[in-house]
């Protein structure tokens, strides 16, 4: 009933995964968009599994999780999956907890990771305000929490490409 070679490949294995370095993964989010649930400072051996979660902050949407690789100036790189891959993701949740299954494949320097997440718009302003009467030909003016496209962006590429929309 025992089988001896695979009982020694499995001894070696867990003495080599016992004897393997542990490494350090950041978990993060962008200032504003939320909170990580989980610990945000991990250690982990290449071949792990873990769970990661994150709360959403009002205002904001999940799109996904990404990992990067932080440089000493402090800048990211975005990781391939060859390091870091993500499964049985939610994307929407009712409590704002996104959460997911990652598996730490290959080690690189600085592993952080973070989910991706855009603000909403939100109207600030308009005008003209609370009046009765107004002017077919008079503007209205629409201020939003976040710029609505890149100040570069040009008017072929504009979201609003009506003549009476700038």
């Amino acid at each position: 009933f025992l089988n001896g070679e695979e009982t020694a490949a499995q001894i070696e294995a867990a003495i080599a995964y016992a004897n393997a370095p542990s490494y350090k993964i950041r978990v993060e989010c962008d200032e504003g968009c939320g909170a990580i649930v989980t610990n945000s400072i991990l250690y982990k051996k290449v071949t792990d599994s873990f769970e990661v979660e994150f709360k959403i902050a009002d205002g904001w949407q999940f799109s996904n999780w990404k990992a990067y690789s932080r440089t000493t100036g402090g800048s990211l790189t975005e990781l391939s999956s060859d390091y870091i891959s993500f499964s049985n993701y939610n994307t929407s949740a009712a409590d704002g907890v996104y959460k997911t299954r990652v598996k730490f494949n290959k080690y690189t320097s600085g592993i952080v990771i973070k989910p991706v997440c855009q603000e909403l718009p939100i109207i600030v302003s308009y005008s003209p305000e609370n009046t009765k009467t107004a002017f077919v030909s008079e503007p209205i003016l629409i201020n939003f929490n976040i710029p609505m496209e890149a100040a570069s962006t040009t008017r072929d590429n504009s979201l609003f490409k009506y003549g009476n929309i700038s």
